[in-house]
């Protein structure tokens, strides 16, 4: 893998992310980005394509080519054991491994969702049964 520097790993999730200008500055020293299905919508309007788009497209914004939108497009069966985001989550660890991870629109929206968001900080990846594979 080349050498990504020392920025940190962004992924975009589908929840409430308010942009006072403080994400480009964050975009500008990322290593890579990564967009959790429907967190695409948030970089579309920065001009900013993700490296990896990840997920099972339900949230991707209508009439958005999801293949043409990032560098690498990881599909997945929208029956899953696993939300996008933990997908992202799983990927970013796996693949940038020395590389802080930060998630941007990771809250608002539905209650259920930001639950389930907030309890992904508490998995270990020691206890992770095998994840669905991508299509």
């Amino acid at each position: 893998m080349a050498d990504l520097g020392e920025g940190p790993i962004l992924i975009f999730a589908n929840g409430v992310l308010d942009d006072g200008g403080w994400v480009t500055s964050y975009l500008g020293r990322a290593a890579a980005v990564i967009a959790a299905d429907g967190g695409l919508r948030h970089l579309l309007p920065l001009g900013h394509r993700p490296d990896v788009l990840i997920g099972d497209m339900d949230s991707v914004p209508p009439g958005v080519d999801a293949e043409a939108m990032a560098a690498q497009t990881i599909r997945y069966p929208r029956d899953k054991n696993e939300t996008d985001l933990e997908l992202a989550l799983l990927h970013a660890v796996t693949h940038y491994p020395d590389h802080e991870v930060l998630i941007l629109g990771g809250f608002g929206g539905r209650f259920d969702h930001m639950l389930a968001n907030v309890l992904l900080l508490a998995l270990s990846l020691i206890h992770i049964s095998e994840p669905t594979r991508p299509y």
